[in-house]
């Protein structure tokens, strides 16, 4: 086993000795050259003799130096060099005594000569142990190899597992980074959004500014307009307070005329002068007891809420507004006007009104519920309190709508507690509509007949169209205090106004006669009675009957007809045989109209002013010039200028100038009181 492992290891050193000796010395078997033999480490096996070599195809032998260096067997003439080789490799070796002969595919390609048999034998030996070897070689070689591959396989396998493993590790750590990356995008995508929203707050605070800026100017604007009232109602407490002391002349007058009176009953003992005197009584004592309110209360709206608002006269002579708490609705605000009013007629010596203000953070807890607000609980929450007579520096807007239902288009204001309607022959809206005239005054105004009615409602109804359309005329109607009277019932309560206002001292012109007239449903005393009897009615400032009159008597002035007039009036004798008639009674004092307000001023722009401030004088002048026109036009035609003056300059008709259309409207409004003193609010 010893021999047959060496001689394996021999045959496989001398394959790679001869594959190392044919790539380094390139000696083939058919090279003609003679190439030199190299002996190697590798080689040091190798057996090297001489022996008489007969080569297939040559003619005779020679002598030859042979060397054996693995399965390659070389041959040459000289020691160390190559002729000629020949493979062993698939060749079979025989030997005949001293000769080995080496057969190639049964065919003899050399033939070795020895010089004695244990030489041949050793040779045969080695060439045989050669030839074997080449053919076990690959076998070798292709078990290495086989060995080799399943190691392989055995290590690629290992290895196809760990990359398996690896890729698996790989793909969850890439579904990681996925779920990482897909978090990541939703946080981007909310920072996005939060970037926008914080822009979108951003915007909203810009916004907020401009609201704040536009509520600050409001604010300023309000206390602009809020001096200014206080100013006007300033003075009219002060004209208030002549008014009172013109009252107290009057009833002191009225005082010494009742004494008068009273002396003059008692030396007759004339029950109508008696009836007189209690007239006269009845009358100083309403003047007396009729006082001004100090406390009056609104409901307002600001922004779609409602307020209760309380305006006090304080003893000091200040004005001091107290506003309530926010509420839903209109009926809320009332019942807060009701309860700030009580609180408020109590402290009018507070001029800080604490206790108002105290009430007020009481009622910012309260919730109101049906049960206070229904029925007739909130009645006069508005105004002045029951019982006292509306001051003269109350705002005019302090009533508002009523509570109840109203057809669009239309006003009616809330009925007054002191007016007993049911008591009234009229109904609630006819009596604002009726102009009464004496049954005797409206007999004259007919020759007696059977047909005079006829003619007098005919009369009544020419004289009096001129104020308004009339829907009815009646006579021998039965009023609410028992008189016989003729009734004229208007289409508005505006002619009643008018025909009142036109009339002289309670007197009009029917025709080229006079009868008197009054308004059952006037707020003033002396327009719900007639004015007393005369033997002349007073001249009109536009007698119908004009054109009947001469040309000097047409010019001449009123005034010189009176002075002529007076004189034959005087100038009549009394009868001597009836008693002295009572001296007439002196007429009632004409009443005095209130004094027009001043009209605002336009902005003055000077060199210095912004260009908003220039068109504002410039639109508040335009103004001004047609406020100053608008009487001069027809009445037909008043208001309708005024509304076109009010949409032309309204803000929301002017969105490229707002601020500046805003300014010239306030200018616009702050004429309301001159207008209403003209009758065109």
């Amino acid at each position: 086993m010893a021999a047959v492992g060496a001689a394996a290891a021999m045959a496989a050193g001398g394959a790679i000795a001869f594959i190392a000796y044919q790539t380094d010395c390139c000696c083939y078997a058919s090279a003609t050259s003679v190439v030199p033999v190299k002996k190697r480490p590798s080689t040091a096996t190798s057996l090297t003799g001489e022996a008489s070599c007969y080569i297939a195809g040559a003619l005779t032998s020679h002598r030859r130096h042979i060397t054996l260096v693995g399965d390659l067997l070389m041959y040459g003439t000289a020691p160390g060099l190559a002729e000629g080789s020949i493979h062993l490799q698939g060749a079979n070796v025989e030997l005949h005594d001293s000769e080995i002969r080496i057969l190639r595919n049964g065919e003899l390609a050399m033939s070795i000569v020895l010089e004695n048999d244990d030489e041949a034998d050793f040779w045969a030996d080695k060439l045989s142990a050669a030839a074997f070897m080449c053919e076990s070689l690959p076998k070798l070689i292709s078990m290495h190899n086989r060995q080799r591959n399943e190691e392989f396989a055995a290590e690629n396998k290992q290895i196809s597992k760990m990359l398996s493993l690896k890729c698996r590790q790989f793909s969850e750590i890439e579904q990681k980074a996925s779920d990482y990356e897909q978090v990541a995008g939703e946080r981007s995508q909310e920072v996005r959004e939060l970037q926008e929203r914080i822009a979108t707050f951003a915007d909203r605070a810009a916004e907020k500014e401009e609201e704040v800026r536009r509520a600050r100017q409001e604010v300023e604007e309000e206390k602009r307009r809020l001096r200014t009232d206080r100013m006007h109602i300033e003075s009219k407490v002060a004209s208030a307070t002549a008014e009172a002391a013109s009252r107290r002349n009057e009833v002191a007058e009225l005082y010494s005329e009742v004494i008068n009176a009273e002396t003059m009953a008692e030396e007759k003992e004339d029950f109508t002068w008696q009836w007189m005197v209690q007239k006269r009584l009845l009358t100083m004592q309403k003047l007396l007891e009729q006082s001004e309110a100090k406390v009056v209360s609104r409901a307002i709206t600001k922004g779609g809420v409602f307020f209760a608002e309380i305006t006090a006269l304080l003893d000091v002579g200040e004005l001091a507004t107290v506003v309530g708490p926010a509420r839903r609705n209109r009926q809320e605000a009332l019942k807060d006007c009701l309860e700030l009013r009580k609180v408020a007629a109590k402290c009018t010596e507070d001029s800080k009104l604490l206790q108002v203000k105290k009430r007020k953070e009481e009622l910012e807890e309260i919730t109101w519920t049906v049960k206070d607000l229904g029925g007739r609980l909130l009645d006069g929450a508005e105004g002045p309190p029951p019982g006292f007579k509306p001051p003269s520096w109350m705002p005019s807007s302090v009533q508002g709508p009523p509570l109840g239902y109203v057809s669009p288009g239309k006003y009616r204001e809330p009925v007054k507690p002191a007016a007993k309607e049911e008591n009234s022959v009229y109904g609630f809206k006819t009596k604002k509509l009726v102009v009464e005239c004496p049954d005797a005054d409206v007999r004259e105004l007919a020759p007696s007949g059977g047909d005079w009615e006829s003619k007098a409602k005919v009369a009544l109804q020419q004289a009096f169209k001129r104020f308004g359309p009339v829907l009815e005329v009646r006579l021998g109607f039965q009023s609410d205090d028992g008189q016989k009277v003729g009734c004229v019932r208007f289409a508005s309560a505006k002619a009643v106004e008018l025909a009142m206002g036109k009339s002289s001292r309670g007197w009009i012109a029917v025709g080229d006669k006079h009868v008197r007239i009054r308004q059952p449903s006037a707020d003033k005393e002396e327009l719900r009675k007639f004015a007393a009897p005369r033997h002349e009615a007073p001249a009109l400032e536009a007698p119908p009957s004009k054109k009947k009159l001469r040309p000097n008597e047409r010019f001449a002035s009123k005034q010189k007809a009176d002075a002529e007039e007076e004189p034959e009036v005087q100038a009549e004798p009394a009868k001597p045989a009836e008693p002295k008639p009572p001296p007439p009674t002196a007429p009632a004092p004409e009443p005095v109209p209130p004094p027009e307000p001043d009209r605002p001023t336009p902005l003055a722009a000077d060199a210095e002013s912004s260009a908003e401030d220039r068109e504002v004088a410039k639109g508040e002048e335009e103004i001004a010039r047609e406020m100053a026109g608008l009487l001069s036009k027809p009445f037909s035609q008043q208001k309708k200028a005024l509304k076109a003056v009010r949409a032309r300059w309204h803000p929301d008709k002017n969105p490229d100038s707002v601020e500046v259309a805003t300014r010239v409207f306030q200018f616009i409004q702050a004429h309301d009181e001159w207008l209403q003193h003209h009758g065109l609010a």
